[in-house]
């Protein structure tokens, strides 16, 4: 039993390490298309995509926290 909640607890931070890479590496981009006026209006699009997956990230760690 131990076992299993280790591993769950190992997997939920291995995630939430991908999750908030995926996000940085997002919000580069958006930064990076900024500055340089790259892709137009492609570029607020991947701003709305981070401002999501950090919205998702807060529910899903308040959610495993009460578990």
């Amino acid at each position: 039993m131990y076992n299993q909640m280790l591993q769950k607890k190992e997997g939920f931070l291995l995630m939430l390490g991908l999750i908030w890479g995926i996000i940085v590496v997002l919000f580069v981009f958006w930064l990076l298309g900024v500055v340089f006026h790259v892709a137009g209006g492609l570029v607020h699009i991947l701003l709305i995509i981070v401002v999501l997956l950090i919205i998702w990230n807060l529910i899903q760690s308040a959610r495993n926290k009460r578990k």
